[in-house]
């Protein structure tokens, strides 16, 4: 899943935990753990703000736009 692998290199790239992530974007860690692991896809209010958190295009996050 290119959003989870997406995901995981802005957390690692940028030394954030899934824990903060979860904490600043007020949602629960397992959740963000599930995005990370594939398992489950934000809804579209989420995905933005994840875009806005980290100021990276949509297009980068949907693998549209190369690393």
């Amino acid at each position: 899943d290119i959003f989870a692998e997406r995901l995981k290199f802005l957390l690692k790239s940028n030394n954030i935990t899934q824990k903060k992530l979860a904490k600043d974007l007020y949602l629960s860690q397992s959740v963000i753990n599930e995005y990370c692991k594939g398992k489950k896809t934000p809804s579209l209010f989420v995905f933005r703000m994840i875009c806005e958190y980290f100021d990276e295009s949509a297009d980068f996050l949907l693998g549209l736009k190369c690393l």
